[in-house]
């Protein structure tokens, strides 16, 4: 076993070299060695030492050390997190092919629900060790059915109030803030039997699905705020909005260089449909006590 092995197979030389790999010829053992370390980049350290590189080539290794093996099932416990943004982008697309060439199971621990999103058929989302909801990536983003899920997952609005009438397939919900209408279906929906009057609700809007034009519809919700921040990350920016109940919305604007720039203290009348309103009720349970502790678990493969 040559010194260009050690990195990629144990600590301390090839005593710690994994049962599988000590069946197959120096040949094979080459050749996955090598093409393990050209997916993580490591291709020109592998004569180092693991105790000479950094914390993020040191995590690559930790990765080519488990990949090597080709297991049936892998635990990935924030892998990825001492990268560099545009290496992490480069290697979700790695694991991604490996894990579909290799047909292998991935169980993916990360508190970034972007990386989560980009590489999970299935998500679990967790709330003090508790499963709280299971489901595809759109399933979490367009129909989250609890509480904790809604606040955890994306960027909504949550908004409490009291059903005061049912018209077809139209609720209209007495809020704090306002009065407003929700389209009512088996996805919206989500917790407890259908709405009755004076049962208590939860409604949830996507801050996207926010716009300050409105379309004319004649259940369309509205609500004037006065701007008190934003937030600009270089794609989209986040407008704060408090409503005259003390609450806040926050508006998510994709295009924001397509308008002017708004002053703080401007008064901003806000619209969203109904089909827009994510309700969960009448049984409306979860807290997000202690979110910041929460961690989304994405589960890869079959």
């Amino acid at each position: 076993m040559g010194p260009r092995h050690r990195l990629l197979i144990a600590k301390h030389g090839a005593a710690g070299l994994p049962a599988i790999m000590k069946k197959l010829d120096p040949q094979t053992i080459n050749s996955k060695v090598a093409a393990i370390a050209e997916m993580v980049q490591l291709t020109e350290f592998l004569d180092r030492r693991v105790t000479k590189l950094s914390g993020g080539q040191r995590q690559r290794v930790a990765i080519a050390r488990a990949l090597v093996t080709e297991p049936d099932l892998l635990l990935l416990d924030e892998p990825l997190s001492a990268l560099d943004p545009h290496l992490r982008v480069r290697m979700q697309g790695e694991m991604k092919r490996l894990q579909q060439r290799l047909g292998i199971s991935f169980i993916y621990v990360t508190h970034n629900q972007s990386e989560a999103f980009s590489m999970a058929d299935r998500i679990v989302v967790m709330d003090k060790g508790h499963i709280d909801q299971i489901g595809s990536p759109k399933q979490l983003c367009l129909a989250p059915k609890t509480r904790f899920t809604a606040q955890f997952v994306g960027t909504n609005n949550i908004i409490d109030g009291k059903v005061q009438e049912v018209r077809g397939d139209i609720a209209t919900v007495e809020c704090p803030a306002g009065r407003f209408h929700a389209m009512l279906s088996n996805e919206t929906v989500t917790r407890g039997s259908w709405p009755t009057p004076r049962s208590t609700v939860t409604l949830v809007i996507q801050a996207a699905k926010v716009r300050r034009q409105p379309n004319g519809a004649p259940d369309e919700n509205h609500v004037s705020g006065i701007l008190t921040d934003s937030d600009f990350n270089g794609t989209q920016v986040t407008y704060f909005v408090r409503l005259p109940d003390g609450s806040e919305m926050r508006v998510i604007v994709t295009d924001p260089f397509a308008q002017a720039p708004i002053r703080l203290g401007t008064v901003l009348d806000l619209y969203w449909s109904p089909e827009d309103s994510i309700m969960l009720g009448p049984s409306v349970v979860p807290s997000a006590e202690n979110m910041p502790g929460a961690r989304t678990y994405a589960r890869l493969g079959g």
